[in-house]
């Protein structure tokens, strides 16, 4: 299947887990940076500061920030349309409180997308990701409302610095991973997604509706910010959705997934339709959380103009655990799929299901903003063999082909995760690898950082060059 020439074709990276120049540019500490490593078996620690002889992967990254031109050399090479990428608010603002941005950090991002338009790769640049100002994450975080007025201070001033240069715009990454604190990941997912320690919070239900509130209102408000300094900014915002399967044909557990939808869609409903859901406005009120006639006006005004959909995986619902085991994501394990070393069901058609819901839900462009598989790749010869990940990559776009040809999804493009191998966020290792290019540094930041194709690297350069329709593992 032949798709549009302007379909982006791309690959997606965050700044804590490849730039590095960890204190280089008047950078300030950021909340990955006291996030320690880990592996599959060992979860991640969150550290207050940051501590001697522990390891904190953001720190080194796969140094990009000294090495971006010749990555980008290679982005070029693969025939890439788009690059995603995020800045990282303490390069711009180091606390967060400063009047002045970081002119250092400034010129470090125009020299990034300068080398990217160089070579026609469009930035798909996210505002957040999984970085903010550790002085913010510290002292409320979401929670706090000053935090709102701080991020659309940044929000504008990339603005106004990129004008002309970026057109797409994701305002958060990720931020519904906060709403699933149902597995052992909890303090780790809420603290990627607002800064907050899940296993520290008084009361948790309290504090996350209070800073999803607040998240809400701060993309609201940088979507309005956007649009007035450049109309012809594209803005949109970035979930982690997980299709949910009823786990049996019984009508509780068809509610129960219904009701998984909810959980965490209701933030969809906001950025996208307008407005905050019934039941969702009952439930603040619950905790004391007024949705002011104010708000309801900026929700309204600060709708996203496409959605960024992060797929990896799937997940089953029930209404009670019948010896499921837990799903990665969310949800439980699903007995019909496939597992991975990682332990993440592999669910190609679960992409296309995913396409379709959000289309019919919300009917608005819809850019696949992360995709990929996390393996043990093995440096052999100088390049690595790694036709499962094609075989992956090659099912899931087969799947995004057919959503858009037989059921009629605007999807604007697709982004792999990640043309480069960088340290997985879930569990801090490099050796947990999902780039399309090798990159020679192990588990502890140490290695000649070197970079070598994998047999996927020619591959996507094939699958782009052909506009989609030669998928063949050769």
């Amino acid at each position: 299947m032949i798709l549009d020439e302007h379909f982006l074709w791309g690959g997606g990276t965050a700044a804590s887990q490849f730039e590095g120049g960890f204190h280089e540019g008047g950078k300030g500490l950021n909340n990955m940076d006291v996030v320690t490593d880990g592996s599959k078996d060992r979860l991640r620690k969150i550290t207050d500061v940051v501590e001697p002889n522990k390891f904190y992967p953001s720190h080194t990254g796969i140094d990009f920030y000294h090495m971006y031109k010749e990555d980008i050399r290679l982005f070029a090479e693969m025939g890439l349309k788009s690059f995603r990428m995020s800045i990282d608010w303490t390069r711009i603002y180091p606390t967060g409180a400063e009047i002045e941005p970081n002119q250092e950090g400034l010129s470090f991002y125009h020299n990034v997308i300068d080398e990217l338009l160089k070579y026609d790769i469009i930035p798909l640049v996210t505002i957040k990701h999984l970085e903010m100002p550790l002085k913010i994450a510290q002292n409320g975080a979401w929670t706090n409302p000053d935090t709102i007025h701080m991020y659309v201070k940044y929000a504008k001033t990339l603005f106004h610095e990129f004008k002309g240069k970026v057109k797409y715009w994701l305002t958060f990454n990720e931020v519904n991973h906060a709403v699933w604190y149902d597995n052992d990941n909890a303090d780790v997912y809420s603290y990627f997604g607002t800064g907050l320690k899940f296993n520290e919070i008084e009361n948790p239900d309290n504090a996350l509706a209070n800073a999803m509130y607040n998240v809400l209102k701060a993309s609201a408000l940088a979507v309005i910010a956007g649009h007035d300094i450049d109309e012809a900014n594209q803005i949109g915002c970035v979930h982690a959705f997980v299709p949910q399967y009823p786990a049996t044909s019984k009508p509780e557990d068809s509610l129960a997934t219904l009701q998984a939808y909810d959980q965490d869609c209701f933030l969809l409903d906001v950025m996208i339709k307008g407005y905050m859901p019934d039941y969702k406005i009952r439930e603040y009120e619950k905790e004391n959380i007024e949705v002011t006639k104010e708000d309801k006006e900026i929700f309204k005004k600060g709708t996203i103009d496409f959605f960024g959909l992060n797929y990896y995986s799937s997940g089953m619902s029930a209404a009670e655990n019948r010896g499921y085991g837990n799903a990665f994501f969310h949800g439980y394990k699903n007995p019909e799929l496939p597992i991975n070393e990682w332990g993440w069901e592999n669910d190609p058609v679960g992409l296309r299901f995913a396409l379709n819901y959000l289309n019919r839900r919300y009917n608005i462009p819809i850019m696949i903003t992360e995709n990929g598989l996390g393996a043990s790749d093995i440096l052999e010869n100088e390049t690595v063999n790694d036709d499962y990940r094609i075989a992956f990559l090659k099912d899931h776009i087969e799947q995004m082909e057919k959503a858009i040809w037989e059921d009629s999804v605007n999807v604007l493009g697709y982004y792999v995760w990640s043309p480069i191998d960088i340290v997985s966020a879930s569990t801090g290792e490099m050796s947990k690898r999902y780039g399309l290019i090798y990159v020679d540094i192990d588990d502890k930041g140490k290695g000649s950082r070197k970079r070598f194709k994998k047999k996927s690297f020619d591959w996507y350069k094939q699958v782009i060059a052909s506009h989609g329709e030669d998928l063949h593992i050769r």
